[in-house]
């Protein structure tokens, strides 16, 4: 299965006021609802954080002064705007309440897998060319095994005639790289000759 929080999107960081700083990171791993991020975050009386089901929204309450800066996708996972500092005008001893402007989903950007691989002509995919050979919905959740078979298959040109290995890349639709951190992933290429 793949991480949902990584190495590159777990950090976080709490400026208490007074110039005390706590910075750190969530364990990466795979989060299923947006209460596991908020649980893996560290607690802080100036800093309270709640999640509400019925709006699927993360409601901040930042007090005396602190701020709360989370990585990109970290932000995106919990429905804020990425790069933004929350809080960034909460005066001295007063409370300021912050709504995500987005619904909170830890897969934000795991919907779709885009597969890519080096030994096909770029096609047209947005208005830029790319070896993109598929792009496959994603089904399940933390621990399944994943079995998808594609009845039509979709013949691509190749780039070359000859070839000693295959890279195959998946990323999400924001372009990161995905990681399967466990279990087997196989991917199944089937060739014809093109006929002149």
């Amino acid at each position: 299965m793949w991480n949902n929080v990584t190495n590159d999107s777990n950090d976080f960081e709490y400026n208490l006021g007074n110039g005390v700083i706590k910075s750190g990171r969530i364990a990466c791993g795979y989060y299923e609802t947006p209460i596991d991020i908020l649980n893996a975050l560290p607690k802080h009386v100036k800093i309270q954080m709640k999640y509400n089901k019925h709006s699927k929204k993360v409601k901040l309450q930042l007090s005396n002064g602190a701020t709360l800066k989370l990585s990109d996708r970290l932000s995106e996972n919990l429905g804020f705007v990425p790069g933004e500092v929350l809080g960034d005008n909460v005066v001295r001893d007063s409370t300021l309440s912050i709504e995500s402007p987005f619904i909170a989903y830890p897969n934000v950007d795991l919907y779709l897998l885009y597969i890519y691989t080096d030994i096909i002509q770029p096609e047209m995919v947005g208005g830029v060319f790319f070896p993109l050979i598929r792009i496959m919905t994603v089904k399940g959740k933390d621990g399944d095994m994943i079995h998808e078979i594609f009845d039509l298959p979709h013949y691509c040109p190749v780039s070359r005639k000859n070839f000693q290995s295959i890279e195959i890349v998946i990323r999400t639709h924001t372009g990161r790289f995905v990681s399967f951190d466990r279990g087997k992933l196989i991917v199944k290429l089937h060739f014809r000759l093109k006929h002149l």
